[in-house]
């Protein structure tokens, strides 16, 4: 097998090296041409919404201060968490939840994802319950239901449950937290659930 020269090897690598950042800039070159394009649309929008504020009568603006306010206040609510999570459940599977004492039914299959986002049964990185992965909750339902569940369907599933806590308690969609690579947990604060059947 013939021998290649160190100088060879370098001269290879440098050309792999010099065609890489060939590539690399002709890529850099069509993103900054795309920046260009969305600074010139946004800063045409802006100039719009800068135009359109003055035909804009005062309460408008008011209502649109409390909006944000509102919202800021509903997320600073779910930043801080639930104290206490009570979960009973039904004997047909159905679950009646109370989050700081606000009540919510639940169907069979939102309870189970809700009694695994509350449970606390791992380490947790700060002062909530720990971080459920989609394939875990997945897991559980199939098990208790005896079918597959697809990814679409658990993100079907938790979009339900949040507009289930909104509609029935006024509890913000934030209380259901989502991180992409560490999945999914209720704001609960750790040793804060009880559980059981209803009588």
């Amino acid at each position: 097998m013939k021998r290649i020269e160190p100088r060879v090897k370098v001269v290879v690598v440098l050309t792999k090296l010099a065609d890489d950042l060939e590539r690399l800039t002709s890529k850099v070159s069509r993103f900054e041409e795309q920046l260009d394009q969305i600074t010139s649309r946004l800063k045409d929008t802006l100039d719009n919404c800068s135009a359109g504020l003055n035909e804009i009568g005062p309460g408008s603006l008011r209502r649109a201060r409390r909006s944000v306010a509102e919202a800021r206040r509903l997320a600073s609510v779910a930043a801080i968490g639930a104290s206490r999570v009570e979960l009973r459940k039904n004997f047909d599977g159905s679950a009646s939840v109370r989050v700081d004492g606000r009540l919510v039914d639940l169907t069979p299959k939102l309870a189970v994802v809700m009694e695994s986002l509350i449970s606390d049964d791992g380490s947790s990185v700060d002062e909530f319950v720990p971080w459920k992965t989609p394939g875990a909750v997945m897991l559980l339902l199939q098990k208790r239901f005896g079918e597959q569940t697809r990814r679409h369907t658990f993100n079907q599933l938790v979009h339900r449950l949040r507009r289930k806590l909104w509609d029935q308690a006024g509890l913000p969609g934030g209380f259901i937290q989502r991180n992409r690579r560490l999945g999914a947990r209720f704001g609960l604060r750790r040793e804060s659930v009880t559980g059981g059947h209803l009588a």
